[in-house]
């Protein structure tokens, strides 16, 4: 079953007068006035990731009713990178400085020689 992903770029109908729009957004989505603010800066921005396409069709609808204008694109199921090229590299990097020792141990401990030497010595 195919993917969608729910974009709005901040356009609103014509009938609406943007702080209605505003307001309603803020309502619908639980929004404080930075985020309705950056949502509503002309920038394409997604606002639900992985929608079904009944569910998707909902969210276009209801943002419709309340004055926006949003469109729904398919999620593309595999990303095609070059050779060589890793998926996440933060990843990778991360489990190779993991993988090499750096910096002091986390605790402090006695030299292990001065340990030997208490026990022959049971005085």
């Amino acid at each position: 079953m195919s993917k969608f992903n729910l974009l709005f770029a901040g356009e609103i109908n014509e009938d609406y007068e943007l702080e209605v729009v505003q307001n309603n957004f803020q309502e619908f989505f639980h929004l404080t006035d930075v985020q309705t603010k950056y949502i509503f800066s002309g920038k394409e921005i997604i606002l639900k990731k992985n929608l079904t396409q009944e569910k998707a069709l909902e969210y276009a609808l209801k943002i419709d009713e309340i004055g926006g204008i949003s469109y729904f694109i398919p999620v593309t199921a595999e990303l095609n990178l070059p050779p060589g090229v890793f998926k996440d590299r933060r990843i990778a990097e991360r489990r190779k400085r993991s993988d090499r020792r750096n910096g002091y141990r986390a605790g402090i401990s006695a030299d292990r020689r001065m340990k030997a030497d208490r026990r022959k010595k049971p005085d």
